[in-house]
């Protein structure tokens, strides 16, 4: 895979535009396809025809940043389309939602909504539907397949950016997809060389992204197999290294238990709204509130799971702050355990329905409210 990897990352690294638009990332692109639709209004029309539905309307215009939607496009004689470009990192239900309850109500007539990513949501149809309103996924590559048509060949200036901009775009979809998860056989963690390769050319993190995401998915689809609802999940990065989490909510304060997936820890978190604080008091005081319900921080399950013993995979160095525990002020309190090298994607996937299946059912104490 790595041969094939560098090749691509060498070609990637040859594009000009890829230099350009990592300073900005996300927003230069949705800024590049609104720059078209102003410049070349007939051509874009082309490209965004399969996005667009008849309606009564005269406006041509271009939105960019509107209420927080990427961008807001009319064409005459159609209804408006908003874009929400999402080229790494995929919405859940909850942020689609959010866009809703603002922005889009505003807009008129009624637009057609669009999902823009290299990666596919897994959504049936390519539609999901969020408070009766359905969103459609449009992929990234389509789009550039589509920029080719309409301005590959062309000697004007504007014409051969967005040309190069099908060929970025294709380059990074390829790059993306040798490292793409697959199977639940491979490694959930990529080889150093691996990512080596992808720092070069600075797409790391969003590869990161992309592949939290995509594991997610194969997590919530056995979730919806075995009947497991958790109150909320995440799919993020932090300091550079993926983060996937699901947390069940346990009362109406908030309190909550559930398990993090960061790199190569594996973690049993509580959010602890109730002992809210920072510093080594409340941290403490969570802290000892989390002993005294050391049964949710129990990994004898991970190590089954794993095949592995307990104290192979203890944080290295020995013991942990806290008396065990870490925290994230204001309300965060965990336990970890590491990750094999070798710990392939399925096994990640085993680990979240058994401690999904934990606490769903978990029930404690009443946390003391933070004096």
């Amino acid at each position: 895979m790595d041969g094939r990897l560098a090749a691509r990352c060498r070609q990637l690294n040859d594009e000009p535009l890829l230099h350009v638009s990592l300073g900005s990332k996300e927003l230069f692109h949705s800024n590049l396809i609104g720059w078209m639709c102003e410049r070349f209004p007939d051509e874009s029309l082309r490209v965004l025809l399969h996005w667009l539905r008849p309606a009564e309307q005269v406006i041509a215009s271009v939105q960019r940043e509107y209420k927080h939607l990427d961008l807001v496009v009319r064409f005459p004689g159609f209804a408006p389309v908003v874009v929400e470009n999402k080229m790494f990192a995929l919405p859940d239900a909850a942020q689609l939602r959010g866009y809703m309850d603002g922005a889009v109500k505003a807009i008129v007539p009624q637009p057609t909504l669009v999902l823009l990513s290299l990666t596919d949501p897994g959504w049936p149809d390519d539609r999901l539907t969020v408070d009766g309103r359905t969103w459609v996924h449009a992929s990234w590559r389509e789009l550039a397949q589509r920029l080719r048509t309409q301005f590959a060949g062309r000697s004007d200036f504007g014409a051969q950016l967005l040309a190069h901009e099908a060929q970025l775009i294709d380059l990074l979809y390829r790059a993306i997809d040798e490292v793409s998860v697959k199977s639940d056989d491979e490694l959930f963690l990529l080889p150093a060389s691996t990512t080596n390769l992808l720092r070069g050319v600075r797409i790391a993190d969003a590869v990161g992204k992309t592949r939290g995401h995509q594991v997610m998915r194969r997590i919530l689809d056995q979730y919806q197999a075995h009947g497991i609802v958790p109150t909320w999940t995440e799919v993020g990065l932090t300091n550079g290294t993926p983060l996937m989490s699901a947390y069940w909510k346990k009362d109406e304060a908030g309190n909550a238990v559930g398990w993090q997936c960061q790199g190569n820890q594996w973690r049993l978190a509580m959010i602890l709204k109730t002992m809210s604080g920072r510093g080594d008091g409340p941290g403490g005081a969570r802290a000892a509130y989390a002993a005294s319900q050391s049964g949710w921080f129990e990994f004898e399950p991970l190590c089954q799971i794993l095949e592995a013993r307990d104290r192979d995979l203890r944080p290295e160095g020995g013991k942990t702050p806290l008396d065990g525990f870490n925290k994230y002020d204001p309300d965060f309190v965990y336990r970890y355990r590491r990750l094999p090298t070798h710990t392939p994607v399925g096994r990640i996937i085993d680990l979240a329905v058994v401690y999904g299946q934990a606490a769903a059912t978990w029930t404690f104490d009443p946390p003391p409210p933070q004096s």
